[in-house]
């Protein structure tokens, strides 16, 4: 996979997870039942998470994992600095 593409995968996948990020907490200041609003803060909070593993390994590039056609694994070099 060409490093450009990787990174474009990648910005791709961290802008869904903003997008979700905004859904959830939108949602979760709108709701009145308390334990909803906690679930939907969770919720948020899963996917800013999400989005900022997501941005470790953009900033880390290709190099932190093996990239081939049919997986992608973590490289054993960079396995102990990716959460």
């Amino acid at each position: 996979m060409k490093s450009e593409d990787f990174k474009a995968i990648i910005s791709h996948a961290i802008d869904g997870e903003i997008e979700a990020y905004n859904f959830y907490a939108g949602v979760s200041e709108k709701v009145q039942d308390p334990a909803l609003r906690r679930i939907f803060s969770e919720l948020a909070g899963e996917e800013k998470g999400h989005r900022e593993f997501l941005r470790t390994i953009l900033d880390r590039g290709s190099a932190a994992l093996q990239v081939d056609d049919t997986r992608i694994t973590r490289s054993r070099k960079h396995s102990k600095s990716l959460p």
